[in-house]
This record gives C-alpha cells, sequence and structure tokens, in this order.
C-alpha cells in the first residue's frame, strides 16, 4: 500500500493559461504550496503547530520535471509524500495528474525546513512531528493510485482539497463568500467527472453547464 496522500484536487482556469495555450509554471508552484499543507496535516503537522508550538515549514530549494501539458478546464490531482525528514529538513515529494486522462503532468521534489515563526530561523523537528510526517513516507517511484475518482461515502464525494489562504479571509478574518462560490465551481466539475462527465467529453459534445441559482 502506497503511503502518497492525495492533497489537492481542483482544475486549470482559464487565466492561468500563457500564450502557448497551457497552465503557466506559476501555477504549478502555487498547487504544490497547497499540497504541501495538506501533506502536512495529514503528517500531524496542522494548525496545532502553528497556533501552539509557533512552528511551520518554509521552502528553500524546488527541482521540478514538466511531463505533460496542462490546458484550461482540466481538472487536476495531486498526490504527495514525505522522502526524508530528519533534523530541520524536510523532503515533499509531489506527484500531478489530470483527473480525467490519468496522465502524470508534473513530479516535484522540494526541500523544506522546520521553521521557528518567534524567532525567525529553522530549528529541529520536534519528535512526534517528526514521527507523523513519516508515515508519509515515499521513495517517489511507487505507482499511482489506480483510481483518479475517489470512492463515495455515504453518497457523497471528495470534490475539492485546498487550504484557506490569507488572501482569501476579509477584514473579519474569515474566508470571503466570493471563495466559497469558487470552492462549489471547483466541486461541481470534480462531481461531473465522476458522473461520466468530464471536460474532455464536454467539449467533444460542445456542452457547457453553468449555474442558474445559488442557495447557501
Amino acid at each position: 500500500m502506497s503511503n502518497y496522500r492525495e492533497t489537492f484536487r481542483g482544475s486549470v482556469a482559464a487565466w492561468e493559461c500563457d500564450q502557448y495555450g497551457h497552465m503557466n509554471v506559476q501555477f504549478y508552484t502555487a498547487r504544490i504550496s497547497d499540497a504541501a499543507a495538506s501533506a502536512m496535516l495529514a503528517g500531524g503537522f496542522g494548525s496545532d503547530a502553528f497556533l501552539k508550538h509557533r512552528l511551520g515549514v518554509v521552502a528553500v530549494h524546488s527541482e521540478l520535471d514538466y511531463l505533460s501539458e496542462l490546458h484550461a478546464g482540466d481538472l487536476i490531482r495531486m498526490e504527495s509524500g514525505i522522502l526524508s525528514a530528519e533534523g530541520r529538513k524536510l523532503r515533499f515529494h509531489h506527484r500531478l495528474f489530470n483527473a480525467e486522462t490519468g496522465a502524470l503532468c508534473l513530479k516535484a521534489e522540494v526541500l523544506g525546513l522546520c521553521f521557528d515563526l518567534d524567532q525567525r530561523k529553522s530549528v529541529p523537528l520536534p519528535d512526534d512531528l517528526r514521527a507523523g510526517l513519516l508515515r508519509l513516507q515515499v521513495a517517489g517511484d511507487e505507482a499511482p493510485s489506480a483510481a483518479a475518482i475517489p470512492p463515495a461515502e455515504d453518497g457523497f464525494l471528495p470534490t475539492g482539497r485546498a487550504p484557506v489562504q490569507p488572501w482569501e479571509c476579509d477584514r473579519m478574518g474569515h474566508l470571503n463568500v466570493q471563495f466559497y462560490l469558487a470552492r462549489f465551481a471547483e466541486a461541481e466539475k470534480q462531481l461531473l467527472n465522476a458522473l461520466g462527465y468530464g471536460p474532455a467529453r464536454r467539449r467533444a459534445e460542445g456542452v457547457a453547464l453553468r449555474p442558474l441559482r445559488h442557495r447557501i
């Protein structure tokens, strides 16, 4: 059984594509950042470490391999694991897939440092956090998950996975309403894909779906 965890699920927006018609490199990095937050949460390095222990992880080096194009409307999913966690250093391995076709689009290795948010310097990983992260330890060459569509639980599917960013929060300190709608739009695309009506089929049939009303 692979220790990779799904750490991001979303889609490619038209405004993220460059003059060549595919997702620009800067937005791959954004997905990797979101995936790292989900990987740390899965390893027990979540908001408790941030708020109580005043610790975070900062990226200091990345190596990215771009393997297959992504275009506007494509659905994507990321799997992440931990290559090593020693001393102050934490090495992530991320794999980005086209969620509809299963094509591997990106592989990334990122070196992070455990960071003291008050002292503003790197510090050793606490033993309990290190042990939790190593539950996600991978070699980096494991086979991808067999199914891009996650199993339903009590009739519901996971259709989105990404953290709330500070710039999405308003003056009251919580996620602003516009970004709830953005999450809904992402979720609807993933649900349609699970129902067999993904982007490729809709393009082939020349059909688009648009909401008529939101009830929140």
